[in-house]
């Protein structure tokens, strides 16, 4: 299901057009990637909640030559669904 597949659906039901619920999807989704890259929790209540991880550094390895490589500490996003998403 893309974006617009869920813009036309939000359209149906409320009294808006397709352009102006695409336009709320991207405002919403930006809002939620603002607040992660600010390292908030973000709930949606009945949804789920989203949360920014910070992933340790590590040694890792190239498989075709062997060589070790630094791969340097970075930010993982994680979803925890609630539990009537969980349970559909």
């Amino acid at each position: 299901m893309t974006r617009q597949d869920v813009a036309n659906q939000m359209a149906k039901k409320c009294d808006l057009t397709s352009d102006q619920c695409d336009l709320a999807i991207i405002a919403f989704t930006d809002s939620i990637i603002e607040a992660l890259k600010a390292d908030k929790h973000v709930e949606i209540r009945g949804f789920g909640s989203f949360d920014a991880k910070l992933r340790k550094p590590k040694l890792a390895r190239n498989i075709s030559t062997g060589e070790t490589i630094n791969v340097p500490a970075r930010k993982k996003v994680t979803f925890k669904p609630s539990k009537a998403v969980r349970y559909l």
